[in-house]
């Protein structure tokens, strides 16, 4: 009997509004963890060269291996505009415990470009594109406050934002 746990990667497409879990668990293994993961998903997933800000760019939103037991880091890796080089960015919330809560244990990668402002709903299984054009042009502050309230209108439920 095999108890090995899958590890699960969400993949977001943004110009098509559609997404997929993919099993990373031999990857996970075989670059140890969340910022080994990240390397490969931009290394595989993007010719050399790709423009930082275009379509084919990736964003990795990741959790490492203790993140849900006892850590709290979510890292966010992409190719800097600046230098062209693989990058990241790391921020201390509850953020990755809810990505890992949701069952996606090698975080989430996003892609593509949407034809308009939309914002991600994603709660367990559920995952939406949704209308975010009365946030364009807002303050990072108030697009999280007016997203958490809404949610918390909709679910009761408070919500990890991610802006």
């Amino acid at each position: 009997m095999n108890n090995e746990v899958k590890i699960s990667l969400l993949e977001i497409d943004l110009t098509n509004q559609t997404h997929r879990v993919i099993d990373v668990t031999e990857d996970t293994k075989r670059y140890l963890g969340g910022r080994g993961l990240a390397n490969k998903l931009l290394w595989d997933g993007m010719p050399q060269g790709t423009d930082p800000f275009s379509p084919k760019s990736l964003l990795h939103v990741g959790v490492g291996p203790l993140t849900g037991l006892m850590g709290c880091k979510t890292v966010l890796s992409f190719i800097s505009p600046l230098t062209g080089w693989a990058a990241r960015s790391a921020i201390s919330s509850y953020l990755g415990d809810e990505i890992v809560n949701a069952g996606y244990s090698a975080g989430i990668i996003i892609k593509g470009r949407a034809e308009k402002p939309i914002y991600l709903y994603i709660k367990d299984n559920t995952v939406e594109f949704r209308d975010a054009a009365h946030l364009w042009g807002q303050w990072k502050l108030k697009s999280e406050s007016a997203i958490r309230n809404q949610l918390d209108k909709e679910t009761g439920q408070n919500f990890a934002v991610l802006c």
